[in-house]
């Protein structure tokens, strides 16, 4: 306890803080240094900064990694609000983390409380490289932010706001905005960035070096808030082969346009957030939808073909890819199908076109395919008709309804494997012949069974009748002789009806859902 905590040396000075309590009515001066030890739990609370006190310059606070502590500056002089204090501080680059200078607001959590305001580590992070070494630097390897996203007139209201640095800039360039995005790593943590023209990334120079952008903001109430803002387009193109990285890590991206045309170097990740584009103009990239997102990727009008698109789902991905219409007029359900037969798409690196391995349904004009995660039988039975283009459950994509016109409703289709679109295609079609067996004749038929039906809901069941009018059916009377593997998706059953007892019997299958 202290009546004033005075320092006047922060070169010289070190305030070492494990366990317990220090606290100080004013802090009368504070150039020195502050270090929160690892393990330590200590709470720092100086009530009030005296009158003058300029910390800028002048006081460092160093947390080792681990350290569950906090410290508290309870108000200015005159009653005045410290809220803003940490913010400045950490702009300044005077908090540490392990003795490196760490300007990631994204790594501290900040609280204030009435006059006060509190800052500490965060729990969540801890990965406190200052050096983002995920990425590397391509003309220069300063700690310091340089280029065009710290200058002022790039954010919103044209100034900068007090920690909201968004990390290392390395480009050859002007303003960011102005010209093009080449040898440039930027990781943006919060904030808002407005791009009032368009958003060009072209690959570096330097053969090895990967041109990145990277955001990821710690708030999960994605609609209120946009981190990115591109009035006309993201355009990127690589002139000299080197890769082009894009990553919404977690955060609102908002642009007017993708255009996109070299597929072989650009990847665009998505985790968690809203990636929302006005139209595709070109799409030649892969897009990849993260392990343990629930992202949601909407391009409203599709404005270009998908020959050179490549969209990738990582097991645990709870998110949605959306393409909102074609020309702004036709359905985009064909591209997603399109898609997924022309291996197009792809799980953790894998092509894979069974379209019943995706959730699709469709909206209108709008088609957005996913990973199924944890569908009802009905939800499952929707999203395989809607990869046929078929949206009305009580019209085309009803189960009862056959809109291709050859005999079977779309629930047999399901069943067996065809396609309700295609009056050619009416899946695995059963087989029968006649046997005879210790004197006794028998009718065989074999039909074909989803190997997962149990999963998807799907009941089988084989019926008999005297006749076709009025006739009662029964399963009774059939022997099921045993199953077979059709292939990687459909088993077949094999059952057999004695004819000797009666001049004429039909048989039929049932296809039934769980409801």
């Amino acid at each position: 306890e202290a009546s004033t905590f005075a320092m006047a040396s922060k070169n010289y000075i070190n305030v070492n803080i494990g366990d317990g309590i220090l606290h100080a009515e004013s802090l009368g001066n504070g150039a020195g240094r502050f270090n929160m030890l690892a393990g330590g739990t200590g709470e720092v609370t100086m009530d009030v900064l005296g009158n003058g006190v300029n910390l800028i310059n002048a006081l460092i606070v160093n947390f080792e990694a681990g350290n569950a502590g906090s410290f508290t500056f309870g108000e200015k002089y005159g009653d005045l609000s410290a809220a803003g204090t940490w913010e400045a501080l950490i702009a300044a680059g005077q908090v540490y983390i392990d003795g490196v200078v760490n300007r990631r607001p994204i790594f501290y959590t900040i609280t204030n409380d009435g006059l006060g305001t509190t800052i500490s580590l965060n729990p969540e992070y801890t990965n406190y490289s200052a050096n983002y070494v995920a990425f590397i630097g391509q003309n220069t390897n300063s700690l310091s932010p340089v280029g065009g996203l710290v200058d002022d007139r790039n954010w919103e209201g044209g100034v900068m706001p007090a920690g909201s640095t968004t990390g290392l800039v390395y480009t050859t360039g002007g303003p960011v905005w102005a010209g093009i995005h080449q040898d440039l790593a930027v990781r943006q943590e919060g904030g808002f960035v407005n791009a009032g023209g368009k958003m060009v990334m072209r690959g570096g120079t330097t053969n090895g070096y990967t041109t990145l952008y990277e955001i990821e903001d710690l708030r999960t109430d994605y609609e209120s808030y946009t981190n990115l803002n591109v009035v006309s387009a993201i355009e990127a193109w690589s002139q000299y082969g080197q890769p082009i990285e894009f990553s919404l890590l977690s955060g609102h991206v908002e642009a007017g346009a993708l255009g996109l045309i070299s597929k072989n170097q650009t990847t665009f990740n998505l985790r968690d957030g809203i990636f929302n584009v006005g139209s595709a103009i070109n799409l030649k990239v892969h897009f990849n939808m993260l392990a343990g997102g629930t992202g949601a990727m909407t391009i409203d009008s599709l404005d270009t073909v998908v020959s050179e698109f490549y969209l990738n789902f990582e097991t645990g991905n709870a998110g949605s890819f959306t393409f909102g219409s074609l020309y702004e007029t036709n359905s985009a359900s064909a591209h997603i199908s399109w898609m997924v037969n022309e291996g197009h798409v792809s799980i953790d690196g894998v092509v894979d076109s069974n379209p019943l391995h995706y959730a699709i349904s469709n909206d209108g004009l709008a088609s957005t395919i996913a990973l199924p995660g944890d569908q009802t039988p009905t939800e499952r039975y929707v999203s395989w008709a809607a990869f046929y283009g078929l949206s009305n459950t009580n019209g085309a994509a009803a189960m009862t309804a056959d809109p291709d016109g050859d005999g079977l409703d779309n629930l047999t289709e399901y069943g067996l494997g065809g396609k309700p679109n295609n009056g050619g295609d009416t899946g695995h079609a059963s087989v029968t012949e006649t046997t005879v067996e210790g004197g006794t004749n028998w009718f065989v038929f074999v039909h074909a069974e989803r190997s997962d039906a149990v999963d998807r809901g799907l009941s089988y069941g084989l019926e008999r009748g005297a006749d076709l009018i009025g006739a009662t059916w029964a399963g009774s009377g059939i022997q099921e002789m045993g199953t077979g593997v059709l292939n990687e998706d459909f088993n077949t059953v094999t059952n057999r009806i004695e004819t000797d007892s009666a001049a004429s019997q039909f048989v039929r299958l049932q296809i039934g859902l769980e409801q």
